[in-house]
């Protein structure tokens, strides 16, 4: 629970984007390949949920967490 309390803001800003582009991308191409529409939603929840979670991290890690570290320092040098 600590790994997704870490990561929700960044979660929070690239779900919406990730579900609406990369799955629906994977739903459609595997919709149209003869899955039934239960096995498309399955299946692109299955691929495109790790993927979200590791573009989070991915941004937490080399976006966020500088930027406040950043934020941090400037507000002790100007604000103490």
């Amino acid at each position: 629970m600590q790994f997704l309390g870490r990561i929700a803001f960044s979660l929070y800003l690239i779900h919406f984007i990730f579900i609406c582009s990369l799955g629906s991308y994977i739903f459609l191409h595997i919709y149209k390949s003869g899955f039934n529409y239960f096995s498309s939603v399955a299946i692109s929840i299955l691929i495109t949920t790790p993927i979200i979670l590791l573009f989070s991290y991915f941004m937490t890690l080399f976006i966020d967490e500088p930027v406040l570290k950043a934020v941090k320092k400037l507000q002790e040098k100007y604000f103490n």
